[in-house]
């Protein structure tokens, strides 16, 4: 840096550096009380406190105190040489001269936890005081970064701790309630005391669509509104797309916010937040907020989500359990029929109703079959990554094309490595030559020491010839790339381990079947059924149980266990990943048994003393 560029880095006025001086500084953390405290430690007449990031670039000002004019006074070339200085040797001093007569220029470097930053403090002090200062006073300066560090990550755990103490108990006061509008309620009104919102709404899945169920600090809703419209249709635009919508969004977001831009029209919003409650293809409701002054934050993003995944259960379990008896034993009826389906409406009420004609009449054994969806999987899978740091040279293979085991799926650039390689190779002769030198001289020592040095880069060699080799990366199984996007990445950059290609072998693909625990107890190992594919629902593939796996898992809203089933034939065209619908032989069953399984299941469930 130039002696006039240095000049304008550090000449700043006083009142400029006291504004620096009363915040920290955005790479450190570190504010204006560590050179305070610096200046107190020395007795110093003016103290400055300056930083180059990475340890590299410009030195500028992060902070001063009273008579930082006096540092400033002084040349700007040597308050950047006595900085440098001090990055190197830890201090550097100055007597006299420049920095005044019977006065010193002391600068030290203190040193923070990543090493990422590099801060020095410069300090006008008194030349008599100045060894004393430098020997008591200079070891507590190197502590004071790592001090306030440690200071500011004690804060942010314990408002972390606080946050999840809060967390708990809004799930405990849901968890405490009785009724389902109740509950939603409470979960409103919390969210919005949190977050200081404006307003806070729930809507809820009812009769295949979402309904407003509850709005912060309302007792009663006005359901017929133009407001609640509003409220219903940006909360199905957010479960539609399965995803957080934070209006306005990031450029590029590829988000759908035409009802939530109606709404924040409506209401004079400057910014929204609509989050889905429930899982992937089973939302059952949304919250819409309404922040005021104070912006929804990464961490009050966090708290929503977690809070979301608390409390949808409950509160379906609460919406449930309000239905009337008649429309959920019909429902449950319908469910063991198979024609009762969500999102069928009344169609799927009179289903109902001709299940239970059928129950009282028909009495004739039929074959039974429990019926789930399954996805053809497979346990030969690869993750292929880069086997060093470098650039994508060239890629051969793309998703779905099939590839044989060793073959070449794509290149990494080896030119940086020959260029390493021949500096290698350039050392380890200069090394061996100094070897010979001092054999000739009777220099034991440092033949010995060039000796070691060829071995050092005879070793450094064979791990550069190593990448070399490795460069071309080979699929380790043959099969077919089912995952990676390099073809569109050639020159990109890729780090070692990072996964490039997911190959998937095509043999011993096997159904993985989720069946509902209510049907768990009659599948059995070798248990026979047959498979049909979205695609192809023209062709069924017979198969057999090989295995039950003892791990339930919520899939829908239902806790399912999953149960691999082998086919013994298969197609050219099948896939990992690849769905459909299965069906397992159970035994033939009467009628009545068939649609009323469910109900004296779900009787004696909620019914037993």
């Amino acid at each position: 840096m130039t002696t006039a560029a240095a000049g304008n880095t550090f000449a700043a006025s006083g009142a400029t550096l006291l504004r620096q001086a009363a915040k920290p500084a955005p790479e450190t953390g570190i504010g204006s009380d560590i050179i305070a405290t610096v200046r107190s430690l020395f007795g110093a007449q003016s103290a400055l406190m300056v930083e180059r990031p990475a340890g590299q670039g410009e030195w500028r000002v992060v902070g001063g105190v009273d008579g930082t004019a006096d540092i400033l006074s002084l040349p700007a070339g040597l308050l950047e040489a006595s900085a440098n200085q001090a990055v190197l040797h830890g201090v550097h001093l100055l007597r006299g001269g420049p920095a005044g007569a019977g006065r010193a220029l002391a600068c030290l470097t203190i040193s923070t936890s990543n090493g990422s930053v590099r801060l020095a403090a410069l300090l006008l002090l008194d030349a008599p005081d100045l060894q004393r200062c430098i020997s008591t006073a200079g070891p507590l300066v190197q502590l004071l970064a790592e001090a306030s560090i440690l200071r500011r990550d004690i804060l942010t755990a314990e408002a972390e701790r606080e946050r999840l103490a809060g967390l708990i108990e809004s799930v405990d006061r849901i968890l405490a309630a009785r009724r389902f509008a109740a509950a939603a309620q409470l979960l409103v009104d919390d969210i919005c005391a949190r977050l200081e919102a404006e307003e806070v709404s729930l809507s809820w899945m009812r009769r295949g669509r979402p309904r407003l169920a509850a709005m912060s600090h309302m007792d009663s809703i006005g359901r017929s509104t133009e407001l609640s419209r509003l409220i219903e249709e940006a909360a199905q635009e957010a479960m539609l797309q399965g995803r957080e919508i934070l209006w306005p969004g990031e450029p590029g977001d590829g988000a759908v916010t035409k009802a939530a831009s109606a709404y924040a029209e409506a209401r004079g919003a400057t910014s929204l937040v609509l989050i889905p409650l429930g899982r992937t293809d089973d939302f059952g409701g949304a919250l819409l907020i309404h922040p005021a002054e104070r912006p929804v934050t990464a961490a009050d993003l966090w708290l929503l989500r977690l809070l979301a995944d608390q409390v949808f259960v409950p509160l379906s379990q609460l919406h449930a359990a309000e239905r009337l008896l008649p429309i959920r034993i019909l429902h449950e009826m319908g469910r063991g029929l198979g024609i009762l389906r969500p999102g069928w409406g009344r169609r799927g009420l009179l289903a109902g109703l001709a299940g239970v004609a059928l129950t009282v009449l028909a009495l004739m054994p039929l074959p039974h079959r429990i019926t789930a969806p399954f996805v053809l999987r497979t346990d030969r899978l690869a993750q292929v990554g880069a086997p060093f740091d470098g650039f994508i040279e060239s890629v051969a293979v793309r998703v779905g094309d099939p590839v044989s085991a060793g073959q070449v799926l794509f290149v990494m650039k080896t030119r940086d490595l020959q260029l390493e390689r021949a500096g290698l190779l350039a050392d380890m002769a200069q090394h061996e030559r100094e070897a010979q030198k001092a054999q000739a001289a009777g220099a034991a020592a440092d033949m010995r020491i060039a000796l070691a040095q060829v071995e050092q880069a005879r070793a450094r060699l064979a791990q550069t010839d190593y990448r070399i080799a490795s460069a071309s990366v080979r699929s380790p199984l043959e099969g077919m790339v089912i995952e990676g996007d390099l073809p569109r990445q050639i020159g990109a950059p890729l780090r070692r381990g990072e996964a490039g290609f997911r190959v998937a072998a095509l043999q011993g693909l096997y159904a993985e079947i989720n069946v509902n625990e209510a049907d768990i107890a009659f599948i059995s190992e070798a248990m026979s059924g047959e498979i049909a594919f979205v695609g192809r629902p023209d062709m069924t593939f017979n198969v057999r149980v090989t295995r039950i796996v003892p791990l339930a898992s919520l899939q829908n809203g239902e806790n399912t266990l999953p149960v691999r089933a082998q086919s013994e034939a298969s197609a050219e065209w099948w896939r990992p990943g690849m769905s459909g619908i299965a069906k397992l032989d159970v035994g033939p069953r009467p009628l009545w048994w068939i649609a009323s399984r469910r109900l004296i299941d779900f009787l004696r469930l909620h019914l037993w003393w």
